[in-house]
Parts: structure tokens; sequence; C-alpha cells
């Protein structure tokens, strides 16, 4: 059973990455390499700011982490 399911898991990674790439080789033909660098850069702090935000009371020992 746990191949199978490291299976199912590579193909979700995989097939995201492949989304991503095709999304951000669409977006460099649309428009110009700093932009889509610029849109990328604000879409990781934006997630990495909701990240740190989500887990500040594991970070200040007052959250439970999960089991």
């Amino acid at each position: 059973m746990r191949g199978r399911v490291f299976a199912g898991d590579t193909r979700v990674a995989v097939s995201a990455i492949a989304v991503s790439q095709f999304s951000v080789a669409v977006l460099v033909v649309v428009l110009d390499e700093v932009s889509v660098t610029r849109l990328l850069a604000g879409v990781v702090l934006v997630y990495g700011m909701c990240w740190w935000l989500a887990t500040r009371r594991l970070r200040l020992g007052t959250g439970t982490a999960p089991a």
C-alpha cells in the first residue's frame, strides 16, 4: 500500500510542477520577463506572509501542534 500512496503523492507533485511551468511559460509570452519575475515574487511574498501569520501561535508557544 505504501508504494501506491507514494506514487499518488509523486503524481500530484509532478502535475503541480508541470502546471506551474506551463503557466509561467504562457506568462512570459504575454508579458516581459521582469513583469513575470515581479509577479511571482509577489505571489511568494503573499504566501510567505500568510504562512507566517498562520503559524505565529506555534512559534510563540501558545498554539498546539498537530498530533
